[in-house]
This record gives structure tokens, C-alpha cells and sequence, in this order.
């Protein structure tokens, strides 16, 4: 997971443009755009194939880890659980 986490953030894109609403973190900004023309002002692009196979290779690395971190939730979910059964806690 903390591999995911940080080839997320080196693969991730690399410039920042005027970010919208006041916004401090382009990634945040990013979410919350609502139009083609809020994109171009977050990431200041035109049309650049090379930003965009970025973007998407940072989508699926990210895919990876929402992935890796649901499963350690839901191993820790087990693990705590059989131990709380094997405890005569209640």
C-alpha cells in the first residue's frame, strides 16, 4: 500500500494552474471541476497527449491503492474480529 501511495505521487501530474474557488491543493481542485474549461485552468493545458496518459496512468496507480487500502481495512476488520470471539470480552 505504501508503494501504491507513492507511485501515486511521483507519477502523478505535474502542473498547476490558476485553481479555481480558492482552492490550496490542485488535487482537490480537480475533483471539483465542473467544466473542460475549470481543467484547463487547474492543470493549465491545451491538449498534451503526453499530461494526459499522466493523468490516467495516476487514476489507475490510484484504482491500486483504494484496492490495497480496502483490503488491509478489511483484513484488520477480520483479524480484530476473531480476536475479540476468541476473548471472553463479551
Amino acid at each position: 500500500m505504501i508503494c501504491f501511495a507513492a507511485l501515486t505521487a511521483v507519477a502523478g501530474p505535474k502542473r498547476e494552474g490558476d485553481l479555481p474557488d480558492n482552492l490550496q491543493s490542485p488535487v482537490i481542485a480537480a475533483e471539483l471541476v465542473r467544466t473542460s474549461a475549470e481543467t484547463v485552468r487547474v492543470y493549465g493545458l491545451t491538449h498534451d497527449d503526453d499530461f494526459t496518459r499522466s493523468l490516467r496512468r495516476n487514476t489507475f496507480l490510484d484504482f491500486g491503492l483504494i484496492a490495497g487500502y480496502s483490503l488491509n481495512l478489511f483484513l484488520l476488520g477480520r483479524l480484530l474480529g476473531e480476536s475479540l470471539e476468541r476473548s471472553s470480552w463479551f
